[in-house]
């Protein structure tokens, strides 16, 4: 399924949600959520991490690839590694555009391709990098995320030398 650009995380939820808003998104004890109004309330939670965490099962696993030189290429495990990742990113880099370009249903995972513009805070480089999330859910709950990212383009900019910034603008 195509989607226009999007910006916000709260809406690329809303945007994967449109294929199927009346399938069960949530389960939790006798409370049973549909896509449409998971992305509804994804929507009103954009940028405020701790809504998203309940989403998270308990054994919630976060790979994101990279060679050493990227600071937070790893596997964050749980609701903790989840605080953690961000913790590290926001010390680092600020993004400024994130466009999820389309969405791919695949049963029990949800695929979504982007690209993302952002500023590296410490030297002002900007880099652009295209992105595939792959989201696997069960029980209602977000399992596994499995972030593959153009790293090149990330390492360059986190690497550049704040003269070599300026002196390029």
């Amino acid at each position: 399924m195509n989607a226009p650009a999007v910006t916000t995380l709260g809406a690329a939820f809303t945007a994967v949600a449109r294929a199927h808003p009346h399938r069960t998104a949530l389960v939790q004890g006798d409370l049973r959520i549909g896509y449409g109004e998971l992305a509804a309330r994804a929507a009103a939670a954009a940028g405020r991490l701790a809504d998203i965490e309940p989403l998270l099962a308990p054994d919630f696993e976060w790979v994101y690839h990279g060679p050493a030189a990227l600071p937070w290429a790893g596997v964050y495990r749980g609701v903790e590694g989840f605080r953690n990742f961000f913790a590290i990113v926001r010390e680092l880099i600020q993004v400024q555009e994130c466009d999820a370009y389309d969405y791919l249903d695949a049963g029990d995972r949800v695929v979504v391709l982007g690209v993302s513009r952002t500023r590296v805070l410490a030297n002002d480089a900007h880099y652009e990098a295209q992105w595939m999330n792959v989201f696997t859910v069960r029980d209602g709950l977000i399992s596994r995320y499995l972030d593959l990212y153009d790293t090149a383009s990330v390492v360059d900019a986190l690497r550049r030398d704040r003269r070599e910034v300026t002196a390029a603008s």
